[in-house]
């Protein structure tokens, strides 16, 4: 049986991650309004394993706050919510120096460009 990277393993350094990925959703992309408290920690988590898969396997800033765009409509608007998936995109991209990952690379050019297979 093939064994995963490490970054895919349940180790530390993963669910230190995992950890960072819901405080920054809890801070930056809080469509509910509950911010970083338990419940907001709680409400977000669903989103952390996709999240995590994007960050290690090099998706965009621009790719992940569109996915965050589309979660996002799975809630009702909230008048305390931080709605700026832009800002949580860039600060999810931002985790990948700390944990050793590398930036995705450079945008495509060609007739596939911004297709992902």
């Amino acid at each position: 049986m093939k064994q995963l990277p490490p970054i895919y393993q349940e180790d530390g350094l993963s669910k230190q991650l995992r950890g960072s990925i819901c405080t920054v959703l809890c801070r930056h992309w809080d469509p509910l309004g509950v911010g970083a408290g338990p419940q907001g920690r709680e409400r977000y988590r669903r989103h952390v394993p996709a999240l995590f898969i994007m960050l290690v396997d090099g998706f965009t800033s621009a790719e992940i706050a569109a996915y965050l765009a589309m979660v996002q409509q799975e809630y009702p608007p909230h008048t305390d919510a931080a709605l700026d998936e832009r800002s949580a995109a860039d600060a999810l991209c931002a985790l990948r120096l700390p944990y050793g990952l590398t930036a995705p690379p450079a945008p495509a050019v060609g007739p596939m460009a911004g297709h992902r297979i």
